[in-house]
């Protein structure tokens, strides 16, 4: 994997846009205005691009903002669709194929030129089967209680990192990424002590993890948990740690954030590592049936953002529904990248 495309990168990335753009609420910065020119190709006048069609208003400037981060909805000043007609089949007539000559059926490209303006984007743990139930926990108060619940997550992840280190050196892995996953599961009692420390400092109790007693698994079936935990919900739980670093009222939080979010991205790059090294030795089926995973798993968390409120949203720094959903899209698109 080349080193541009690492996880851990790509949050370095993503996350220095959290101090460089407006973010929480800040509304004295002034909105920017971006002129853009880009080409389309399209299959005649009344083609699409997705849903979009082009030549029409108000496909011109769904194109035009898609390409933009922007935090409010934008403004779209100006978008001008012109078709090229120096394309081959543009504006032919088909004759023998019964076209009327409007280009319905030709291939050509659509130059759009547009002006937008608007303000700049701001942008727990690894669930395993080995699980008997996911993370829990009780506390005084939402804060408590979220921490407690995280504690939990944390040492479930022991069990998780455990297995998947088992489950590599069995399969027949590279002894770097066993070694790495046996690393990766001492961070994580780490994690699970000092989150469950702050957790009961405030009131929380993490309840206690069980393993299910589950023989080994097929490459597939741990390439396909590893796709969705790893890969997906790692990297965003790095991101999502680096957003409370920064972001957490708590000052407790904010260290501990610092701590986790380091982690975590070292976690999702073994996981990027695991799901390489599997995609390349599945059956090519297999393999895409682990690709296709992954990207409905990061479909599914756009989509579902956990429901937070205000209170422990300031004290633990964590993002709102909005920027659960930014903060995924600028990973899904880096990553794609």
């Amino acid at each position: 994997m080349h080193p541009a495309t690492r996880p851990s990168a790509i949050l370095a990335v993503v996350i220095s846009l959290l101090h460089t753009t407006a973010c929480c609420g800040d509304t004295t910065v002034e909105p920017f205005h971006h002129t853009d020119q880009f080409e389309v190709t399209v299959e005649g006048l009344v083609a699409r691009r997705g849903n979009l069609d082009p030549m029409t208003q108000e496909g011109c400037e769904a194109l035009c903002t898609s390409r933009l981060f922007l935090l409010e909805a934008p403004t779209v000043h100006m978008c001008v669709a012109t078709l090229d007609s120096t394309e081959p089949d543009a504006s032919e007539d088909t004759g023998d194929t019964g076209d009327t000559g409007d280009n319905r059926s030709g291939r050509g490209k659509v130059q759009i030129d547009c002006i937008v303006s608007g303000f700049e984007r701001c942008v727990g743990g690894r669930y395993s089967a080995a699980l008997q139930a996911r993370a829990s926990g009780r506390g005084a108060d939402p804060v408590a209680a979220w921490l407690a619940r995280e504690a939990c997550g944390e040492a479930g992840s022991v069990i998780a990192f455990r297995r998947l280190a088992r489950e590599l050196e069995a399969l027949g892995a590279p002894a770097s990424l066993v070694a790495r996953a046996r690393s990766a599961m001492r961070d994580e009692v780490v994690h699970a002590r000092m989150v469950g420390d702050l957790a009961r400092a405030r009131g929380g109790s993490p309840d206690r993890v069980a393993e299910a007693p589950l023989p080994l698994r097929s490459l597939e079936e741990l390439a396909l948990e590893n796709a969705v935990e790893g890969c997906v919900h790692e990297t965003f739980a790095a991101a999502r740690a680096a957003w409370q670093a920064s972001y957490a009222s708590d000052p407790s939080v904010r260290s501990l954030s610092a701590v986790l979010a380091a982690d975590e991205a070292a976690h999702a790059d073994l996981a990027a590592d695991v799901h390489a090294w599997a995609c390349s030795v599945l059956p090519p089926p297999d393999a895409q049936r682990v690709e296709a995973a992954r990207r409905r798993a990061w479909a599914e968390l756009a989509a579902n953002p956990v429901p937070v409120d205000a209170t422990s949203a300031r004290a633990l720094g964590l993002p709102d529904a909005i920027a659960h959903r930014r903060i995924v899209g600028a990973l899904i698109e880096a990553l794609a990248a």
